[in-house]
């Protein structure tokens, strides 16, 4: 019970900058259903995600997640880069950490974060519709203070597009 930090040292996946220009609906309601229901099973278990990434200069950019941290409102807007492991650690609460061969200073901003909490909760508005997205907020008027909270939740999460299915399959008619 109670909050679970989890630290994964990894590059994540590759983010391809032509991800998700060419995706099927049927793809891009796979992509929403599960970024819904990872949301929802990473806020219901309390996982908080770090993404500590050793890269290399020139390797990759490993800015570039940051295009698609934007919140996905609509299974239209569901691109594979949103699953990517350091959007899914921003989203979370967590963070993101992209400081080169400096692992050790990785894992101390990870534990660091990891201390003192504070646990709010709220009553969530009765959805309109099912899968709607709503921003979470959090503001401290201590200076200096950083509040991290997850960026937001799905209220009444339900299958779009009919039966979700695996992306591979997910470009194949039925």
């Amino acid at each position: 019970p109670g909050r679970k930090v989890m630290i994964l040292l990894s590059p994540g996946w590759a983010l391809l900058p032509l991800a998700g220009v060419e995706e099927t609906t049927k793809q891009r309601d796979w992509v929403f259903n599960t970024l819904t229901q990872l949301t929802d099973q990473l806020q219901s278990a309390q996982v908080v995600l770090y993404s500590a990434d050793p890269y290399f200069l020139g390797r990759t950019d490993p800015f570039f997640y940051r295009a698609f941290l934007k919140p996905v409102r609509r299974p239209d807007q569901g691109e594979f880069p949103v699953l990517a492991l350091q959007v899914l650690a921003d989203h979370s609460g967590g963070r993101a950490l992209t400081m080169g061969h400096d692992v050790r200073g990785q894992l101390n901003v990870a534990v660091r974060d990891a201390g003192p909490y504070y646990r709010i909760t709220f009553e969530t508005p009765t959805p309109e519709k099912p899968n709607e997205y709503h921003e979470v907020r959090v503001k401290v008027d201590r200076p200096g203070a950083v509040a991290r909270a997850a960026a937001g939740y799905y209220a009444r999460i339900e299958p779009v597009g009919g039966k979700t299915v695996s992306p591979s399959r997910a470009s194949k008619p039925f």
